[in-house]
Formats: structure tokens, C-alpha cells, sequence
């Protein structure tokens, strides 16, 4: 394989890379816990947040950070991992 071959196919995966982040970017994620439910895009972007009401007590809103704090951090999570899978093994390059 020469060089060029070599630049052709680094292109070649390079594409194939941004064609699958911009799909990860444009698709929706909903995640729901505890009457918590949120609707955030694979570019971290926060579409919307639901909440139950029975959770709106304002005697207790510290359950209620606690809860959408714990929701979202995992929402999160769930995503770097979708953004994990995209990206190829650098260890060889």
C-alpha cells in the first residue's frame, strides 16, 4: 500500500467518522428516572425536561435537584459512551 493509498483511506475513515458524529448529534436521547424525564441530543443539547408533579413539592425542592442532578448525569454519561463507540481505537495510530 503507498502513501497515497494510505491518505486515501485516513480520508476515507475521517468521513465516515463525521458522517456518524453529525447523526449521534441530530439524534434524540430520552431518559427517565423517578418521574424525572429528559430529552437531551447527542450534542449535548437539552431539548426538554418533564416533571411529575407529584415531585413539585416546595417543602422538598432538594429532592427534586437531587433527582433531575441524577437523571442528567447519567443522560450524559449514556451519551459520552454513544460518542465513545463512534471514535475509532487511537492506541494504534
Amino acid at each position: 500500500m503507498n502513501m497515497q493509498d494510505l491518505l486515501n483511506q485516513a480520508r476515507k475513515m475521517q468521513k465516515e467518522i463525521d458522517n456518524k458524529k453529525n447523526n449521534l448529534k441530530n439524534t434524540d436521547f430520552t431518559f427517565e428516572k423517578q418521574g424525572i424525564s429528559l430529552v437531551i441530543s447527542g450534542g449535548y443539547e437539552v431539548k426538554k425536561i418533564s416533571i411529575h408533579p407529584v415531585l413539585a413539592d416546595p417543602e422538598d425542592i432538594e429532592t427534586l435537584e437531587d433527582l433531575i442532578l441524577i437523571t442528567l448525569n447519567e443522560a450524559l454519561e449514556k451519551i459520552n459512551q454513544e460518542n465513545e463507540k463512534i471514535m475509532p481505537n487511537q492506541s494504534g495510530m
